[in-house]
This record gives structure tokens, C-alpha cells and sequence, in this order.
């Protein structure tokens, strides 16, 4: 019996065989731990789990700058005084990593001590999503002389609970540094960014290298300003247009618009019926997914009918709003190489998806049905359509 104990004693005090294992393999696994980018921090996920099994494991974790440069602060997760002291710490555990940084705030007195903390390390910036009151994005005028050596893409934003005060010029200018001075910037998004109605939109104040992006979410007031923009973006893979909320009509320049083919472009998402003649001057022959809301018409089927044959493009995911059924069948049978369809009906037509669904040109693709819900201003709801995910 006592050697029994003395056995099991021993037994324990056995180190794990993962402690054999040098610190450099342990750091490796560590990293792989890391939960999807952009995952706020918590006590039960990596890095911080990491460092509380035990001390030699924590002073690993401690030493592992990858660890660290993935710093998502936001309302609600920490005090305000709290969510600085963590900004700092992970930034300075971090080294000289790049860093992906996502700052949210409701508050304009966080959203500006926020951006003025993020601006002592603006050089190792890689990724950064801003999310703050646009009074906040005055911090940022210190940065006429910065430059962002690895900054690859950025989102600004203003949250929409936040007050509904414009970007001026001038700031929108502070924005415009920041994308001259990032040469290797790929991924761009705008299309949250307030501005006057009387002012035109940001990408048109911006001088922005839109021939070197790879990614691009922009506002646009009608085709002709989104063709206009597109002109330029040779180099797109990915693409979502909006339409811009509250603003005044946008008066079309007298520009006769040539096709205009992306050849890269792989991911494209419309979501308002009012941009489909849009397609008209498109040619995009790489096309894989295709996110779009159209109003269902004999002319939509006409334009869709001349973009696929124009295009002939690979597409294989095909998420389709309509308000109505008429053209269903025929604005499908355009897409055989669809292995993907996801489908949102006005709310009138819903009850009719099972013939979609059991219709003999369509019997390969996997389809996610939904219904297509108008708010209370009359345009169709957005958060109700399939996701690709679903697929």
C-alpha cells in the first residue's frame, strides 16, 4: 500500500510530456490557439487562457509577440481606463509586430483617447478598423507626416447610435494621408463614413489608388457615380456597392459609359434594385459569387440575360433577392454552374419558393430559401438575406 502511494506520488510530480517540448514548439501551438481575427478578448480564450495554466507556460505566452497583435477593443468589454491600460499592454507585448487593430466607441471621449493611444505605434499597423462618433476622428490630425509601411487595410466607420455629425473636409483629408502613405494598402472600406449631402461622397473627395486595391465597400448616390469609381479599380477581387442613405440625387455627369471589365473580380455584392443597370457596362469573367437584389422585371431578366453571356463567368454562388417571381425561372436557368443559391422573395411571393426549389433546371444547386422583408421606408430589409455561409 505505501508503495502504492510513493508510486502515485511520483507519478505526479512526472513532468507533462509537453513540458519536454523547447519553448520555440510551444510558442508554434500557442499561435494556433488564436480564435478568428477580430475576436474581442476573454479570460477563457487564447492568449489569455494561455497564460493563466501556469507560470511556465504564461512566461512563454508573455514572450510571444504573435500572440498580442490582435487588439479588439469596444463599449462594454472594459472600463474606459481599462480598455487604454489593455491597448497598451498588448501593443507593447507585442514588439514590433504588426499589429490588426478594431476600436469601437460609442463615446467621443474614448474614441479620441483611443485613436491618440493607436497613433504612438501607427507605423506597425496592418490592419485597423475604426468605429468611433466623428468628432473622435480629430485625433487623427496629428498625422500629416505619418506613414504606415504595413498598413494593408482599413475600415472607417461611425456607429449608428452615435450622433449624426458630418466628417468636414478637412478630416476627410486627415483620412486621404493615411491611404497615400500605405503602400501596400489593398482593402478599403467607406461606405460608413457620415458626410454632408451637399459635399460629394468620400471616395470622389479621396485620392485614393483605387487601381491598387484588391477589396473595396463603397457608397454610391446611381450607376453612373459607381461606374465612374469602378473606371478605375482594375484591380478588384472583391466589391459591395451600396446605395447612400439620406442623400440628395445625384446629377449623372454627360459621360458615355464603355464596358468596363474587372478581370479579377470574384466577389461582387449590390444590394439595391436601383443599381442594377449597373450590369449594362460590366464584364467580369472571373465572377464566383454574386450577392444581388433586383426588382424582378422583364428588363432585369434582359440585362442579366446579356451581362452572363457577356461575361461567361464561373459563378457558383448566387444569393438573389426579388420582389418578384415572374423572371425567377429564366434569370436562374442563366446560371447552370451554380452549385450555391440562396433566395430571398418579397414577403407576397414567399409561399411560391417550392416551386423554385423543385423546378427541373434547378435541381444541382444546394438552395437556402428566405424571405425578403421592406422596413418601414419602404426599401428591402438587408438583414434577412441568405448569407454564403448558409451554403
Amino acid at each position: 500500500m505505501r508503495l502504492r502511494k510513493i508510486l502515485r506520488v511520483l507519478w505526479k510530480r512526472k513532468p507533462h510530456p509537453i513540458s519536454s517540448l523547447p519553448p520555440e514548439i510551444i510558442s508554434t501551438i500557442f499561435v494556433h490557439c488564436l480564435p478568428p481575427d477580430g475576436t474581442p478578448p476573454a479570460p477563457q480564450l487564447a492568449p489569455l487562457l494561455i497564460a493563466q495554466i501556469c507560470r511556465h507556460w504564461r512566461a512563454i505566452a508573455l514572450g510571444t509577440p504573435e500572440l498580442w497583435t490582435n487588439i479588439h477593443l469596444m463599449d462594454g468589454l472594459h472600463e474606459q481606463s481599462a480598455s487604454l491600460e489593455l491597448l497598451k499592454l498588448w501593443s507593447s507585448r507585442a514588439g514590433i509586430f504588426p499589429l490588426k487593430l478594431t476600436l469601437m466607441s460609442q463615446s467621443i471621449e474614448l474614441g479620441k483617447l483611443l485613436l491618440e493611444t493607436a497613433l504612438k505605434f501607427q507605423q506597425q499597423w496592418e490592419e485597423i478598423a475604426i468605429a468611433v462618433p466623428a468628432a473622435a476622428y480629430s485625433s487623427l490630425r496629428s498625422l500629416t507626416d505619418a506613414t504606415f509601411p504595413v498598413l494593408t487595410s482599413i475600415r472607417f466607420q461611425v456607429p449608428r447610435r452615435a450622433t449624426k455629425a458630418m466628417l468636414s473636409p478637412s478630416e476627410l483629408r486627415v483620412l486621404e494621408n493615411i491611404v497615400m502613405h500605405a503602400p501596400r494598402l489593398r482593402d478599403v472600406d467607406l461606405a460608413s463614413l457620415p458626410f454632408s449631402q451637399y459635399f460629394p461622397l468620400p471616395h470622389r473627395m479621396l485620392a485614393v489608388p483605387w487601381n491598387r486595391l484588391n477589396s473595396l465597400v463603397a457608397e454610391t448616390r446611381s450607376s453612373e457615380e459607381g461606374l465612374s469609381l469602378l473606371q478605375s479599380c482594375n484591380s478588384l477581387t472583391i466589391l459591395t456597392l451600396r446605395t447612400c442613405p439620406d442623400s440628395v440625387p445625384y446629377i449623372p455627369q454627360a459621360i458615355a459609359y464603355n464596358n468596363i471589365t474587372l478581370a479579377f473580380l470574384q466577389d461582387l455584392t449590390i444590394d439595391d434594385p436601383s443599381l442594377s443597370d449597373i450590369f449594362d457596362h460590366l464584364t467580369l469573367p472571373s465572377l464566383t459569387s454574386l450577392h444581388l437584389i433586383l426588382f424582378g422585371s422583364s428588363v432585369d431578366f434582359q440585362r442579366m440575360q446579356r451581362f452572363f453571356s457577356r461575361s461567361d463567368c464561373p459563378l457558383r454562388t448566387f444569393l438573389l433577392g426579388l420582389r418578384s417571381l415572374t423572371h425567377l425561372r429564366g434569370i436562374l436557368a442563366l446560371t447552370p454552374s451554380v452549385t450555391c443559391l440562396g433566395l430571398a422573395i418579397a414577403y407576397e411571393s414567399s409561399n411560391k419558393i417550392s416551386r423554385v426549389a423543385t423546378a427541373p433546371a434547378h435541381r444541382g444547386p444546394s438552395i437556402v430559401a428566405n424571405t425578403l422583408h421592406r422596413g418601414p421606408d419602404g426599401r428591402d430589409g438587408r438583414s434577412s438575406f441568405p448569407r454564403q455561409g448558409a451554403c
